[in-house]
């Protein structure tokens, strides 16, 4: 009898469990492109997501396993904002650094994973326009400080006869829509696009 309940004890425990493990999160579709982060004659360039709307802000890094070190995050904002960053169902220990309209990191915070309900908050000391995730150790690993700078591309996939009715022609039409929209029409990548280049 005793055994039968050690069973079904352990059974309880373990089918939640595995319902909750097995259960499928689905993790958006984030615009691609390639950063390139800048400090006196050293520079870096690494892939990258970028997280451009509402629903990306809000999903983040969120149920990934691990991600590569030469890899990151990049949250696009319209304007300059305040909000904070937490961790809340994040696997994996990151740095986040905040960046100006500019493209100048001012800050750089490690953040740590956390399952709780009530997950700690990073805030940044000041406004910020772009934000960029990474692996916790990254700067560190390659040598990059605040006062590092940033630019990104957006890689799209385009038909020829937009590239050349909107690029060509000097229409900014499609750079002026955010990542996701332009994503979003159903171009096939053909060549990097420069999407932003801070100045």
């Amino acid at each position: 009898m005793k055994k039968l309940f050690l069973v079904i004890l352990v059974l309880s425990i373990i089918y939640p469990l595995s319902i909750l493990m097995s259960k499928d999160i689905k993790i958006p579709n984030f615009p691609k492109g390639t950063l390139k982060i800048l400090q006196g004659d050293k520079e870096l360039e690494i892939p990258i997501e970028i997280a451009d709307t509402p629903e990306l802000w809000s999903f983040g890094l969120m149920y990934r396993k691990d991600i590569p070190w030469d890899y990151g995050m990049l949250f696009v904002f319209e304007t300059d904002e305040r909000g904070a960053f937490w961790m809340k169902n994040t696997f994996i220990p990151l740095d986040i650094a905040f960046i100006d309209s500019k493209g100048k990191i001012f800050n750089i915070q490690r953040m740590l994973p956390c399952e709780d309900d009530e997950c700690p908050i990073y805030t940044s000391p000041k406004p910020y326009r772009y934000a960029l995730e990474v692996k916790a150790g990254f700067f560190e690993k390659f040598g990059f400080k605040e006062e590092s700078s940033i630019k990104y591309y957006l890689l799209l996939t385009l038909p020829y006869s937009i590239y050349y009715n909107y690029y060509r022609r000097g229409s900014s039409s499609v750079g002026r829509a955010s990542a996701s929209q332009a994503e979003g029409r159903g171009f096939e990548p053909r060549f990097p696009l420069q999407f932003f280049v801070p100045t």
